[in-house]
């Protein structure tokens, strides 16, 4: 395992290349999303909890809309064609925000109508379906719906030929606004990412091992300060939105993607399964509930365990998005890559 210090803008290397770092690094934080959604160390340890789910595991998200900007810019060129090519991957991940806001759709109605915890039924049908429209349907999946918006605006931006490096001061100046106006989801945090995959795609970025790590350890330090120390405002106490998670999800972004791994088969089934994890974690989690709260109401006990049900969760997702993908690579179930 090296790092190596070299362009990323010669497109023979790109299209050759096999980011292995990538989709181990992705895998590895699909994990760390599964935690910080259960959050077994919540009621053990706060202080660690928080340090965990408001701060370091806030790379993760990033780093996916990067990743996902960066492999489809890196491909695309500013004409007709890679317009289109734009226009495709948006429609696919609105397609797949309708999917899986479908599948989703018990959890949606237990947790956000039956149990909408400031009002009744109507109330929290309204509420459900007001979060459906603003892209946040269920937990994660307003990921995919801020793929949708950002990657539109990004590509909205290199129609009227906007330059890599404007188009991040203008997703940076929506950053700002979505702090100051307390708005996590969608454009105000997607964007800038998504245009920070697309600088690396198009620019080359050419940074020395100790410039990146010292870039990475300060731009953490003071992260730290702006969460837990000198909150701006609740999105950033929250470790939502927080203005050192930039320069710290560049710094994380260069090192992953200049990391030399040997080529194996098993980080092309990383990739794979991080994908289907990652939709599939938190409708496992509800199934979970669903038969914990069963079980408590037959034995009269408290059975809760959130260790537990982290591993369960975990290894269950695991096994379905293995059983999903290869399923879907037969000609009878074909119709299973609708999911993905």
């Amino acid at each position: 395992m090296k790092i190596v210090d070299k362009s990323l803008t010669d497109s023979a290397m790109l299209l050759k290349k096999n980011y292995n770092a990538v989709d181990l690094a992705k895998f590895l934080m699909c994990l760390c999303v599964a935690y910080a959604h259960i959050a077994f160390f919540q009621d053990i340890a706060p202080f660690w909890n928080d340090f965990a789910t408001k701060y370091v595991m806030r790379l993760t998200v990033p780093f996916f809309f990067m990743t996902t900007s960066f492999f489809l810019f890196r491909r695309v060129e500013e004409d007709k064609d890679g317009y289109r090519q734009i226009k495709k991957y948006i429609m696919k991940f609105l397609r797949l925000y309708i999917v899986w806001t479908l599948l989703y759709m018990p959890a949606v109605i237990v947790d956000k109508v039956i149990k909408y915890p400031y009002g009744g039924i109507k109330e929290g049908i309204l509420y459900a379906v007001t979060d459906i429209f603003r892209g946040a349907s269920y937990t994660q999946l307003w990921f995919l719906a801020a793929l949708c918006v950002g990657t539109a605006v990004t590509g909205l931006c290199l129609y009227i030929h906007a330059k890599p490096t404007v188009i991040v001061c203008f997703a940076f100046a929506v950053y700002a606004l979505g702090i100051w106006i307390q708005s996590y989801y969608g454009l105000f945090f997607g964007f800038l990412f998504i245009a920070l995959g697309l600088f690396f795609a198009r620019k080359s970025v050419k940074l020395k091992g100790i410039t990146v790590a010292a870039g990475f350890f300060l731009s953490m330090v003071m992260g730290y300060m702006e969460v837990f120390v000198f909150p701006v405002n609740a999105i950033t106490a929250n470790g939502e939105m927080w203005f050192f998670l930039i320069p710290a999800s560049f710094f994380l972004f260069y090192f992953i993607t200049h990391m030399e791994l040997k080529d194996r088969k098993i980080y092309g089934k990383l990739r794979e399964l991080s994908m289907m994890f990652y939709y599939l974690h938190m409708l496992v989690n509800f199934g979970y509930r669903c038969m914990i709260k069963a079980l408590e109401l037959l034995w009269k006990k408290d059975l809760v365990n959130m260790f537990v049900q982290y591993l369960v969760v975990v290894a269950v997702s695991l096994l379905l998005s293995e059983a999903v993908l290869r399923l879907s690579r037969t000609q009878k179930f074909s119709w299973l890559k609708i999911l993905y």
